[in-house]
């Protein structure tokens, strides 16, 4: 009994502290206004798109084409990150 009494009281506090961690992580400054973020991931058929050219000049186009929407009002970022079964590639 007094195992799981210790085995318990420990995952409560691990519990806590992770609890309090993710509120110290969801209030810190990031660096720059989340509230107009868009994350998107995007994959690419191989098939389609068998080297880095061809995905380079897909991704390209994308960015023209959100720069084009974004108009006065915003500002486009792109970062691409491409990783394909371990390998990394690169779509600069």
């Amino acid at each position: 009994m007094g195992l799981e009494v210790g085995l318990s009281a420990a995952l409560l506090v691990t519990a806590g502290l992770l609890i309090a961690s993710f509120v110290r992580l969801t209030t810190i400054d990031k660096g720059f206004d989340v509230d107009r973020v868009l994350a998107v991931d995007v994959r690419l058929p191989e098939a389609k798109y068998p080297n880095p050219e061809p995905r380079s000049a897909f991704f390209q186009r994308v960015l023209d084409q959100a720069r084009g929407i974004a108009g006065r009002a915003g500002r486009v970022d792109l970062l691409l990150l491409a990783i394909a079964r371990g390998k990394a590639g690169s779509t600069s």
